[in-house]
């Protein structure tokens, strides 16, 4: 399995910086499983869910988040995970 882990501090300024890293993870791969229209598209969807745990879950409180972007399953499986420790949590209901 291919992965990528960072931590962000809970900042809007800070989102930027993931996609370097994100560039870099894929360039790493042996055969490309995205083309590049697509890494820009899950640039903005790891941005979006960042900017959403900044936003919501911290609510201007300091705090980091842990992004995971990990490829398995001979890159049939693409799998972005995001993790908080903010005070506000999502509520399913």
């Amino acid at each position: 399995m291919h992965s990528l882990h960072l931590t962000l501090p809970a900042d809007l300024a800070a989102l930027a910086t993931t996609d370097q890293p994100v560039d870099g993870f894929f360039a790493e791969l042996d055969s490309p499983i995205i083309d590049e229209f697509e890494i820009y598209n899950l640039k903005l969807v790891i941005q979006e869910l960042c900017a959403n745990i900044v936003k919501h879950a911290y609510a201007g409180r300091p705090g980091a988040i842990s992004l995971t972007l990990s490829i398995a399953r001979e890159g049939k499986l693409l799998e972005v995970r995001t993790v908080d420790q903010g005070p506000h949590q999502f509520d399913e209901t």
